[in-house]
């Protein structure tokens, strides 16, 4: 008999072109059974039998699908199924540490870029799209990170704290880790949210992978997925995540669950051998949140639901009883966060009936690969208007539930981005 716990699954990809399977090279964390179906739309025949009856029954098309319950960790198999979802990974880059800074001066808008050749830092503030070199930041808006005084994580912090109009910190990394090889930014809103900035180390064996929403008017990556133990060994080819559900709990752990449509659905396959990834589970009391770019230490919940809303009909055609290309329709994500009622909680509730922007940073930690360099994973939602602020019972205590709309502010930033630190050096789209 099939038994849940001897249960595996893989992935491997980019398929290029779609529905061309491919070697699987990554063990998938599950915490479920992944229920991959292959469901066939049958009607018996339309025939009068003259008999009373009904006639023949005919499948006229077969819908792939899937459900992938995972662990949330910084592992190949997770990074290839979020870069599924969202559209695009990065080069990855080996990096040793990372800084968060945050502008909190009156200005509206604040673009920080840092230049990976200059090796500078680079603020401007003013009206967005029109911002001018803030003479508090550095020399004229201009800080260079192998400069004396600046050229270490901690001397950084120290200095970026000194400026008018901002303050920073150390998010992980030793102290004294140079500082003259960050990892660029194009460009990033540092108004009433960190950014999260992060330096190279050649021989940490750390990677980072920055997983991107796509925009512009192409198709998601497609990867193969193979299931061993559910009465056969399934194979999946053309397997695009449709949605996914990313959340944590007080006193629980990250986890992501992902839905799934595919191209095609193939059992006897040999069973994989892939090792299961050994990162350690994200537990809640080892995150941080940011809302608006100010710490919240009580927070209960967190979930974001992230949807690109795949057309079910689109991709049938004649010659196959299955689809055969994917159409992705409007992106759309979605969430809810549980707070204390304290004074920054009740100050954001009022961005409710006004319409206010706020913005949400979420980060979770596992174990550490070595030294000060832990098992990362972040979720970074630039810009997010509340639906609703609403007071909630929560034992002897009221709490304030949040639901909000991620938007398109149209500013400098992916609406959403997940970046993760594994040891993995190739991109997971490539």
């Amino acid at each position: 008999m099939d038994k849940k716990a001897h249960v595996t699954a893989c992935i491997g990809g980019k398929e290029d072109p779609p529905g061309s399977a491919k070697v699987r090279t990554a063990r998938l964390p599950i915490t479920g059974i992944p229920m991959v179906k292959a469901t066939p739309s049958k009607q018996s025949d339309e025939v009068i039998t003259g008999r009373n009856s009904k006639g023949k029954i005919y499948t006229d098309s077969i819908e792939v699908t899937g459900e992938l319950p995972l662990k949330f960790a910084p592992c190949a198999g997770v990074g290839m199924g979020l870069t599924s979802l969202l559209g695009e990974d990065s080069d990855p880059k080996q990096v040793g540490g990372a800084i968060l800074l945050r502008y909190t001066g009156d200005e509206a808008s604040c673009k920080i870029s840092v230049s990976d050749g200059d090796k500078q830092v680079l603020v401007a503030t003013g009206v967005l799209g029109a911002e001018i070199s803030d003479p508090s930041f550095g020399a004229a808006g201009v800080l260079g990170l192998s400069d004396a005084g600046y050229d270490s994580l901690i001397e950084l912090v120290t200095a970026l704290n000194g400026f008018d109009g901002y303050e920073s910190e150390i998010l992980f990394g030793p102290e004294g880790l140079s500082t003259s090889n960050p990892v660029a930014i194009t460009a990033s809103q540092g108004k009433d949210r960190q950014v999260v900035i992060f330096f190279e180390d050649e021989t940490s064996g750390v990677y980072l992978h920055r997983i991107k929403q796509v925009v512009s008017n192409t198709e998601r990556p497609t990867y193969t997925l193979q299931v061993d133990g559910i009465t056969d060994n399934i194979l999946q080819s053309g397997v695009v995540v449709d949605s996914a559900s990313l959340s944590a709990e007080l006193k629980g752990r990250a986890q992501v669950s992902m839905s799934l449509m595919g191209l095609t659905h193939t059992g006897g396959q040999e069973a994989s051998d892939l090792p299961l990834p050994q990162q350690e589970p994200m537990r809640f009391f080892r995150g941080s949140s940011f809302v608006s770019g100010e710490e919240y230490t009580y927070i209960k919940s967190f979930s974001v639901d992230i949807k690109n809303n795949h057309d079910s009909d689109v991709g049938y055609g004649q010659g196959s009883l299955y689809k055969t290309e994917h159409a992705r329709g409007e992106f759309d994500a979605t969430g809810s966060f549980k707070v204390r009622t304290d004074a920054a909680a009740k100050a954001e509730r009022s961005k409710v009936l006004t319409d206010g922007k706020a913005s949400l940073l979420t980060i979770f930690k596992g174990g550490n690969y070595s030294g000060d360099i832990p098992e990362l994973a972040i979720i970074d939602l630039p810009a997010v208007q509340y639906t609703e602020g609403e007071p909630t019972e929560s034992g002897n205590v009221i709490d304030l539930q949040f639901t909000y709309q991620v938007i398109d502010e149209m500013s400098y930033d992916p609406m959403v981005q997940i970046m993760l630190l594994t040891t993995d050096n190739g991109r997971y789209d490539a």
